[in-house]
């Protein structure tokens, strides 16, 4: 049986967002989205050397990709794909949040 209320859907809102793991354990990430949505970060830990200061960008890391990536599921955007380019250290990530 058909629904007396049509189906009504706006088009869908992208996010895109690139990761660049840069020398020296920086991390830089461009977000880029509707209605000229622009944040961008930056990931390293305190000055440190060695496996610790490794070990504290990788953490440092991980910590802002899990901030903006639940801001964005909060947001009811899904990740939709992920392209990679190894040469380069550059990821990039397609959120969609249907419409």
């Amino acid at each position: 049986m058909a629904s007396p209320f049509p189906s009504v859907a706006g088009e869908p809102s992208v996010v895109v967002v690139r990761i660049l793991d840069g020398n020296g354990g920086n991390v830089h990430l461009a977000l880029t989205g509707p209605n000229g949505r622009k944040e961008q970060r930056e990931f390293k830990a305190p000055g440190c050397l060695g496996t610790k200061g490794l070990l504290g960008n990788l953490q440092a890391a991980s910590q802002g990709y899990q901030e903006v990536t639940e801001k964005l599921y909060k947001e009811s955007y899904a990740l939709k794909s992920t392209l990679l380019n190894p040469t380069a250290n550059l990821t990039t990530l397609v959120f969609i949040k249907p419409g």
